[in-house]
């Protein structure tokens, strides 16, 4: 599944467990995309943001792998890897100009 916001494009895989997208997932990466977004004129190039946890929304627990970059958040859930990509949309050089 593909979704899109104002900052950025997510690509959503199904989950091996449920056959859905996990929506804990996609909610972890749409919270953390915005948070990049709004400050990533603030964030050097090299950063980068490593995480694991728990999910326990569903019937079972999931172990969650989250890396975030200044311009990427990517989620894994699972031992049957559903994963969840944001990508930022490019800023429009008129954004940008001022």
């Amino acid at each position: 599944m593909h979704l899109d916001d104002a900052t950025h494009a997510y690509t959503c895989q199904r989950c091996g467990t449920t056959g859905g997208v996990c929506m804990e997932a996609l909610w972890l990466a749409q919270s953390v995309a915005a948070g990049v977004a709004a400050r990533t004129q603030q964030l050097p190039g090299d950063f980068e943001l490593l995480s694991t946890t728990r999910f326990t929304g569903c019937d079972r627990s999931c172990t969650v792998r989250l890396r975030v970059t200044a311009d990427t958040v990517a989620v894994t859930a699972g031992s049957q890897g559903a994963r969840i990509d944001a990508t930022l949309h490019p800023i429009p050089l008129a954004a940008t100009a001022g």
